[in-house]
């Protein structure tokens, strides 16, 4: 009879404490983001700044047509436009080297399920394709050649 009456006590005033689990929960998700690491050595080649040249060089070596990302535009419409959106897509990237914590409104990714096989039951049977942001594309590109450089 109690109990009854607790729960019928909880249904009715609700539970007063979970707006404040929720904020401390928010709170602590946002105090765990990593937005960066810096390691002491072979960090300043990855810290310089980048040039056009590398941005060009980076971009062109995607494949033109594959699957756009979130922008819906495929590399291949930044290759053949390079001209008149080349200089937005340097200073973009030049943005984000000086603010690495902007990475994250462009580090949105959809993860697309593609069937290995006919009728596919499992989660082993699909094979994950994420699908980029090109700018995002872009700067992945460039840490990597920097890094491949080093080793």
């Amino acid at each position: 009879m109690w109990f009854q009456r607790s729960r019928v006590k909880w249904l009715a005033d609700g539970d007063c404490n979970i707006k404040y689990y929720h904020l401390e929960t928010i709170n602590r998700r946002k105090k765990n983001v990593i937005v960066m690491l810096k390691e002491d050595q072979d960090i300043d080649e990855l810290d310089q700044q980048v040039i056009n040249d590398e941005i060009k060089r980076s971009l062109f070596d995607m494949k033109s047509w594959k699957v756009p990302g979130l922008d819906e535009f495929p590399a291949g419409f930044y290759q053949k436009s390079w001209d008149i959106v080349g200089k937005n897509v340097f200073e973009f990237v030049k943005c984000i080297g000086k603010q690495p914590n902007q990475i994250g409104e462009v580090n949105k990714n959809d993860i697309c399920l593609i069937p290995k096989g006919e009728n596919p039951t499992i989660v082993m049977s699909f094979r994950p394709v994420s699908l980029c942001n090109t700018n995002y594309k872009v700067i992945s590109k460039v840490l990597v050649g920097r890094s491949l450089r080093n080793i």
